[in-house]
């Protein structure tokens, strides 16, 4: 091969293997800006769900605490912990849309919520009818808001459960992720330093072989001239 190509053919070498990673990099980059999307999406909806516990245990302590003290204040807090429970679970029911499952626990869990409310909302009216706190106390007593609420503590420690698991294997992932860059990074910036020393090296043993033959050509052309000159 002459010069020209074997030089062409080591820089041609270099930018396919520059090539290369420019491409893992690339996808590399998209797989990570994905799950972190998927991951900021996933840590959302846990803390939808631990809102959404604080708030029915709020509605549940306001209503509690109207029954034994008749405070006016706790309905507004009642009402505030109930709106913002239903807020809770319509955004967590927007953003589970596209999986089954938890679509699928979601809608176990809205009604249930909804019961739940209803439930503590019943007592309160109980609590101001002529009944007073002993109508309420009855509702109380019936286990019917425990059950819901036990009931509901397992669906949302379900859907815990999975948005754990699934924080798990994106967090798995994205170190994978990463570790392949480094790992493809790495070997392929050693492969185009070696194609390039090798590469230089070959063109300077072309050149110091090219400056030889000259010298010996040059050398050969002095002893022609000489002998040339005796025979004159």
């Amino acid at each position: 091969l002459s010069l020209r190509t074997r030089i062409l053919l080591a820089f041609g070498l270099a930018l396919t293997v520059l090539g290369a990673l420019g491409v893992s990099s690339w996808r590399g980059t998209s797989a990570t800006i994905d799950n972190l999307a998927l991951t900021k999406q996933t840590d959302r909806e846990v803390n939808l769900l631990d809102g959404l516990l604080a708030a029915l245990i709020d509605a549940d302590k306001a209503a509690r605490e109207f029954i034994y003290l008749g405070t006016p204040s706790l309905l507004d807090a009642f009402q505030a912990a109930r709106v913002r429970a239903a807020q809770q679970l319509d955004t967590l029911r927007m953003l589970v849309r596209s999986d089954p499952f938890e679509s699928s626990i979601v809608a176990e869990l809205a009604p249930l919520v909804a019961a739940k409310l209803e439930f503590s909302a019943a007592t309160l009216v109980a609590r101001q009818g002529p009944g007073g706190d002993r109508a309420a106390y009855r509702l109380i007593t019936s286990g019917r808001g425990w059950q819901l609420t036990d009931t509901i503590r397992q669906r949302l420690a379900a859907l815990q459960s999975l948005e754990g698991t699934e924080l798990a294997a994106r967090s798995r992932a994205l170190e994978t992720s990463a570790r392949s860059a480094r790992t493809v990074a790495t070997a392929s910036i050693l492969a185009t330093l070696l194609i390039v020393g090798l590469g230089a090296i070959g063109i300077l043993r072309e050149v110091e072989a090219r400056a030889r033959a000259q010298r010996e050509l040059a050398a050969s052309s002095s002893l022609l001239r000489d002998a040339y000159d005796e025979l004159r």
